[in-house]
Formats: C-alpha cells, structure tokens, sequence
C-alpha cells in the first residue's frame, strides 16, 4: 500500500484527484492539504510514502514546502504539478528535490 498526501488548494481539482486515485486500490490517500503551512505540517505528521502537491499554494509554495521538507529531513518522493506551463519553477523544483514536474493536462495513462 502506497500511502500519500495530496496537497491542492482548489477544491474542486483535490475532489476529482481523490477520486483518480481511489481507483487504484494499492493507494491510500491518509491526508490532504489545501494550503503550503499546513501541508509541512501534515506531511510531518503522516510521513506518507509519496506527496504529489502543487506548484501554487496560498502560504508557502509547493517549491518552499519542498525546501522545508527537505530541511526537516523529509526525503520522500515529491510530485509537483501544475496547471500552468511554469519553465520557471521548474528548475527550482528539481533543485529542492522534487522527483517529477507534471501539469494536469497530464492524460490518465500517463
């Protein structure tokens, strides 16, 4: 069982991302976050396998969240998406250690 927290701040995107997910029965959403503060402090609390969070957060970004992380020694694989074609965030995403950089255009097999 991949256990995973989810941190999106539209409502509507977190209830559809929720739902893809729950399709696969080997993930278990165990918290979300709808803003960057309170996303480090759950991602501290749950210590999920994996985090996929968005780049623009209310509060902290996704790439600060990432960097508090990564301080706190919170090493777990970290997805950033977007819905913005963000060139820039890019490379300070992959530098504060996110393993992939997705936009939510993504297709569902992909």
């Amino acid at each position: 069982m991949i256990r995973l927290v989810l941190v999106e701040d539209e409502a509507l995107v977190r209830l559809g991302l929720t739902q893809l997910l729950a399709f696969d029965k080997r993930i278990h959403l165990v918290a979300d976050a709808a803003d960057g503060h309170t996303a480090l402090a759950v991602i501290e609390r749950e210590r999920p396998d994996v985090v996929l969070m968005d780049v623009r957060l209310p509060g902290m970004s996704g790439v600060e969240v990432l960097k508090a992380m990564r301080a706190k020694g919170l090493d777990m694989p970290t997805i950033l998406i977007t819905t913005f074609d963000e060139e820039a965030a890019f490379l300070p995403a992959m530098h504060a250690g996110a393993n992939a950089f997705l936009q939510k255009d993504i297709s569902l097999e992909d």
